[in-house]
């Protein structure tokens, strides 16, 4: 019975003229939505500045809101007007702003707004009008646009490039990271530039850094005084002492090395504890 009672119902909704469906839906969508805010129908005109009985009567699809009420409504229920509308499901809804998604998130099918939750991350993001870019989406001038950050985050996103002091946790950026000290890791779209890192550096560019705990991985050139891990890089490598092995595409000139050099021009390094394989010329010691 229920079943048939459900399907009646949907051919009933069918079988109206689209106005009047469009009136059904925003009636029920604001019905539940402000009960889901704790409001009365008085409280919510009074934040409108309509009648009560206007609310009424849209709650119940004997009207529909003024177009210029519309935004907002939307902007008083934190949702957007394809939701208004009941455009999207709400358990899609809920999938989609689950907590904790990151902005990078690739499931995610809508990009209007996002929640994290109070996780003590701080993110840099860029929106054109409601809906949220992708790095990819976002125009070059804007991703090089400098963002700097005072105080110690916890964690720091943003798909930007960003300048800041000390990070107590992870530096992630789309485009250029310049900072201090950073606790945890750091992976930038482009170069980055610090002092020391607790972690790994990962960067699509050049990295120049003093020293570094764990492995560093670039694209470009590598310039660093310590590194506690590997090192690979898609140019040439200057460094210090380095613990673990050396990759290079270019040449690679560096002080003590712990494991392996491999190079795709020259090297010039004090003492490798590992073989050596360059392109071009060796010289050790």
């Amino acid at each position: 019975m229920e079943e048939k009672f459900m399907t009646g119902a949907k051919q009933e909704e069918q079988s109206q003229p689209e106005g009047a469906k469009a009136e059904l839906r925003i009636g029920t969508q604001i019905a539940r939505l402000r009960k889901e805010k704790g409001m009365t129908q008085e409280q919510l005109a009074g934040q409108l500045g309509v009648t009560f009985q206007a609310v009424s009567k849209w709650e119940n699809a004997a009207a529909c809101p003024d177009i210029a009420l519309l935004p907002v409504l939307a902007d008083l229920f934190g949702i957007t007007l394809d939701e208004l509308f009941g455009r999207i499901a709400p358990e899609t809804i809920s999938k989609e702003r689950k907590m904790g998604e990151d902005v990078d998130d690739k499931d995610r099918k809508s990009q209007d707004q996002v929640s994290w939750g109070d996780d003590g991350k701080f993110r840099i993001v860029v929106y054109r009008g409601r809906s949220l870019l992708k790095t990819e989406e976002i125009p070059e001038k804007i991703r090089e646009l400098t963002v700097t950050i005072h105080g110690v985050p916890a964690d720091l996103i943003s798909y930007l490039s960003v300048e800041c002091g000390d990070v107590a946790g992870n530096v992630t950026a789309g485009n250029h990271v310049s900072c201090k000290s950073v606790e945890g890791s750091v992976t930038a779209g482009k170069d980055v530039s610090c002092e020391t890192v607790g972690r790994s550096v990962s960067a699509g560019g050049n990295v120049d850094c003093t020293d570094v705990e764990g492995d560093v991985h670039a694209e470009g050139m590598i310039t660093c005084a310590d590194v506690g891990g590997n090192v690979n890089a898609g140019g040439g490598v200057e460094c210090n002492g380095v613990e673990g092995s050396v990759r290079a595409g270019g040449d690679v000139t560096c002080g003590d090395v712990g494991g392996s050099v491999k190079a795709g021009c020259n090297v010039e390094c004090q003492d490798v504890e590992g073989s050596v394989s360059a392109g071009g010329d060796v010289n050790r010691g």
